[in-house]
C-alpha cells in the first residue's frame, strides 16, 4: 500500500524529524511567550480595581486570548511544513516509482494523489499530536473550554488536508524538489490568505459551520480532480 510505503520512508528520513523538531520547538516557544504575555497583562490590570469584570471586558481569558493566537501560529507553521511533506509524486515520477504503483497495485492516478494527501495529513497530525499537552498543562491552573480546543484541532485537520490538496498539482510536475517546494509555499500562502484563513479562523473560537465544511469538501475535491487531470496529461506528453 502506497501510504504505508511513504510513511516508512518518512520515518527513516531525517527530514521528517527535522520538520517535527522545528515545529515543536517553535510551537513550544510560542506557547511560553503567550503565557508570559497573558500573565503580564492580567497582573497589570487586577480584577479588584474594576469590580472583577476587567478580564471579561478585555477578552483576557485563556480561551479567547491565548488559544486563538496559538492555533493561528500553528497554521503558519503548517504552511511551511506541508509543501515539504507533500513533495513526493514528482520525485517518484522521476524515478518511475509511480509506474510500478500504477501497474503492480492497479491504482489510478487519482488513487495515488489521494493517498499522497492522506499520507501528508497523517504525518502532519502526528507532528501536531504533542501540542495537546499545552491545553492539558493549562487545565491544571485554570478552566479550559474544551469545545474551543476540539474545534481548533478540527480546523487544523481541515487546514492540513486542504493545504495538501493545494500543493499537490505542482508536486506532480517533474522539477527539482527545492523548486517545487518554493512554488508550493508561495501558492499556499496566497491561497491561505484569500481562501483558507477566513474558513480556518471561525474554528478558533469554537464555531463549526456546516457551510464551511461543505465549501472545503467541494474545494478539495476540485483540486484533487484538477491534480488528476494534470497527472494524466503529463504522463501522456512527458
Amino acid at each position: 500500500m502506497r501510504t504505508n510505503r511513504e510513511l516508512k520512508e518518512f520515518f527513516s528520513n531525517p527530514v521528517f524529524y527535522i520538520i517535527a523538531g522545528v515545529f515543536l520547538a517553535l510551537s513550544g516557544y510560542k506557547f511560553y511567550s503567550l503565557i508570559l504575555s497573558y500573565t503580564d497583562i492580567i497582573s497589570s490590570y487586577p480584577d479588584y480595581m474594576f469590580g472583577g469584570e476587567i478580564s471579561a471586558l478585555m477578552g483576557m481569558n485563556v480561551n479567547t486570548f491565548l488559544f486563538p493566537k496559538l492555533f493561528g501560529f500553528y497554521s503558519y507553521l503548517i504552511l511551511a511544513a506541508v509543501p515539504v511533506l507533500n513533495a513526493g509524486i514528482g520525485y517518484d515520477r522521476t524515478l518511475e516509482i509511480d509506474k510500478i504503483e500504477l501497474m503492480v497495485n492497479g491504482l489510478t492516478e487519482t488513487g495515488l494523489i489521494i493517498r499522497k494527501i492522506i499520507t501528508t495529513t497523517l504525518l502532519m497530525l502526528l507532528i501536531l499530536s504533542p501540542t495537546i499537552l499545552y491545553p492539558m498543562i493549562l487545565s491544571v491552573f485554570t478552566d479550559i473550554d474544551y469545545g474551543v480546543i476540539v474545534s481548533s484541532y478540527i480546523g487544523l485537520l481541515i487546514l492540513v488536508f486542504a493545504a495538501s490538496c493545494v500543493v499537490t498539482p505542482f508536486g506532480i510536475i517533474k522539477m527539482p524538489i527545492a523548486v517545487s517546494i518554493f512554488f508550493n509555499v508561495v501558492i499556499l500562502i496566497i491561497v491561505y490568505i484569500y481562501v483558507l484563513e477566513p474558513v480556518f479562523s471561525s474554528f478558533l473560537y469554537g464555531s463549526i459551520k456546516l457551510s464551511l465544511l461543505l465549501f472545503i469538501a467541494i474545494f478539495s475535491s476540485a483540486l484533487i480532480l484538477f491534480s488528476s487531470k494534470i497527472y494524466e496529461s503529463t504522463r501522456i506528453f512527458g
